[in-house]
């Protein structure tokens, strides 16, 4: 199939200076974060920090995948326990009238095989999902980009994120 690329480790290498972009994102959203957890007076994620529902199920990896897609967690047929979180995109506790991206997250239990540095034995497995065909930005130097831009609209007042959303959703209906 030409639409698939079976994983190896040489298909993507860090750009130069990527480690230091990625402390910057860090440093970003932490900062973000000290912001809201001051107005709100508790902590909250980075991103992601409201919830809009939560499931509870089962994933199961059916026989007879296709070679393409029978990689990884995907090779053999299994059944994990899974929990799956919707969520607003931002950082804080918005209003629902307030347009923000949406994600998906679907966290696998009692997966084996290798793990990240410093995430080994934990037996889990997360999918991070998104709204869109794909993620907005391109590399780590324009996610930070992104990541500063929100941070700096954290401390608009709600009312004004409100219209702002208003007056894009209008936008949009007209083109």
């Amino acid at each position: 199939m030409a639409n698939f690329v079976r994983y190896a480790d040489s298909l993507e290498a860090p750009a130069p200076g990527e480690q230091e972009v990625v402390g910057q994102i860090i440093l970003a959203m932490q900062r973000e974060t000290d912001k809201v957890a001051e107005r709100e007076h508790h902590a909250v994620r980075a991103s992601h920090a409201k919830s809009t529902g939560l499931l509870k199920g089962e994933l199961r990896v059916l026989d007879g995948l296709p070679p393409h897609l029978a990689q990884g967690l995907f090779a053999r047929p299994h059944s994990y326990p899974a929990v799956v979180r919707f969520a607003q995109g931002p950082g804080e506790h918005l209003s629902d009238s307030v347009s923000t991206h949406r994600g998906m997250a679907v966290k696998l239990f009692g997966v084996h095989g290798p793990a990240l540095p410093g995430h080994e034995g934990r037996g889990t497995q997360d999918f991070v999902f998104a709204t869109g065909t794909t993620f907005p930005q391109a590399n780590s130097a324009s996610f930070l980009t992104a990541i500063k831009g929100l941070e700096k609209s954290t401390n608009m007042p709600e009312a004004m994120k409100q219209a702002a959303a208003t007056a894009a959703r209008a936008a949009n209906a007209v083109v």
